[in-house]
């Protein structure tokens, strides 16, 4: 899967230009490739970016695979200068956010291994099954 991020004034030129780059490098018929694309814009594509690299759709939430990729992506774009103001701001916001979730998907997963402890403990000492 290819997910571009991108800012602008205008989104059905966003999209155009976007479709057009996939097209050529991929070497497929912009109207083939049609069919494959999602296009999301302002609150639905932040929070889809936030999701992603947060891996809240994935099986193990929090898991650093996927945020390790947006970084790289987000540094390699970077490193070209393809980001601006907005897509600087947006990201960092996005690292932020992934590092929350990560951080709180930690502590429940502690504090429920904690439970399952003493829980353990308590059958143990009164010998309940």
């Amino acid at each position: 899967m290819v997910e571009v991020y991108a800012a602008g004034y205008s989104e059905s030129a966003l999209l155009h230009d976007a479709e057009a780059f996939l097209s050529q490098f991929h070497q497929v018929d912009e109207t083939e490739l049609k069919r494959f694309l999602l296009f999301k814009s302002k609150p639905g594509g932040v929070k889809h970016l936030f999701r992603v690299a947060s891996s809240l759709d994935s099986l193990v939430i929090g898991e650093p695979q996927i945020l390790g990729q947006v970084k790289e992506a987000y540094f390699d774009a970077r490193a070209l200068t393809l980001t601006d103001p907005f897509l600087e701001r947006l990201i960092q916001k996005t690292f932020s956010v992934a590092k929350k979730i990560r951080s709180e998907n930690k502590n429940r997963r502690n504090n429920r291994f904690r439970s399952a402890m003493r829980r353990s403990t308590w059958q143990k000492r009164y010998s309940v099954i």
